[in-house]
């Protein structure tokens, strides 16, 4: 049987992406969750897997080519791993050796060439790390966030929670609310948007930085910025009114009851928005230390995909 290789989807707002690496060539045997292409968008870097076990039949985009979201990009044949298995001659088993349960091989780690390129080049002991692939395969981005996946324990994976959305309430939307949204859309893209700037006075935020900045920056290790401000601010203002916190989707209103902020931060590649978790529970200093760590992965493009979803509000 035939099974298609789409472009799977990217980073909110992002349509498009461009072939980087065909990991695997046409006629190429592949596994199962095995890494096959590489894709780039102007966000991140993303790996593509085999859907299925079998030989690439047809390679539909070359390296370098653009493509959206759902294109085909190839083709796995999967007859073709099937016959192979039955054109398998049977094997007599060998007497069990005794092995170290302790002991690990580099190559009985299931890991895509990639992140073991990565592994190698940083030093990442991969036997440490709990992949989040087919079976358990570590892959490129298990070892993008390597301070969480290194921590193979029985703790719930805080991974899922966080990417988790949260409480939201929906709204029916009148008729007439619906066509006043779909024409405010068009208008967006048939007319030239402005920006409205308005002056805010901070001369109270910059006494209380310069005030206590020492004792901040004992305390907890890192200066107080102006962006712990921007974020409790809007935090406060969203919680005030609630619709500017929303999404619309089709004919209803979904209220957002949670407060995942939208960081913007500027990299030489471009503008990413990461996305700072439950910022309405963090204290200032936590909110400090996560933009740092956020903005520092997405310079060194080592920020994962999770961590560009799922925004409620963005500040630039």
């Amino acid at each position: 049987m035939l099974h298609e290789i789409m472009v799977p989807d990217l980073a909110e707002s992002t349509v498009e992406a461009t072939v980087a690496t065909w990991i695997k060539k046409s006629g190429d045997i592949v596994e199962e969750g095995e890494v096959i292409i590489e894709l780039d968008t102007d966000k991140v870097s993303l790996e593509v897997v085999s859907p299925v076990s079998g030989q690439i039949k047809e390679v539909n985009k070359n390296e370098g080519e653009t493509v959206l979201v759902g294109e085909l990009l190839g083709i796995v044949d999967d007859s073709v791993a099937q016959s192979a298995k039955s054109d398998k001659p049977s094997i007599s088993k060998e007497p069990e050796l005794s092995i170290d349960e302790n002991q690990t091989n580099d190559d009985e780690i299931s890991a895509t060439p990639v992140a073991k390129k990565i592994a190698e080049k940083d030093n990442i002991d991969l036997s440490k790390i709990k992949g989040s692939g087919p079976n358990g395969k570590i892959t490129k981005n298990d070892l993008e966030n390597i301070e969480s996946t290194e921590k193979v324990s029985d703790e719930p994976d805080s991974s899922k929670s966080e990417i988790s959305s949260g409480p939201e309430e929906i709204i029916k939307l009148s008729r007439r609310r619906i066509t006043i949204a779909k024409r405010l859309k068009e208008v967006q893209s048939d007319t030239v948007m402005t920006t409205t700037y308005n002056e805010v006075d901070l001369s109270s935020v910059i006494s209380i930085r310069k005030k206590f900045q020492d004792q901040f920056v004992e305390k907890h290790g890192i200066k107080l910025g102006f962006m712990s401000f921007f974020v409790k601010a809007s935090v406060n203002a969203l919680q005030s009114f609630p619709h500017l916190n929303a999404e619309l989707y089709q004919d209803e209103l979904i209220l957002k009851k949670y407060y995942d902020m939208g960081i913007a931060v500027a990299t030489e590649e471009g503008l990413v928005v990461p996305v700072l978790r439950e910022a309405d529970k963090k204290s200032s200093a936590e909110i400090e230390k996560g933009i740092a760590e956020l903005a520092t992965k997405a310079r060194d493009k080592k920020i994962s995909l999770k961590e560009l979803q799922g925004g409620t509000f963005s500040i630039t």
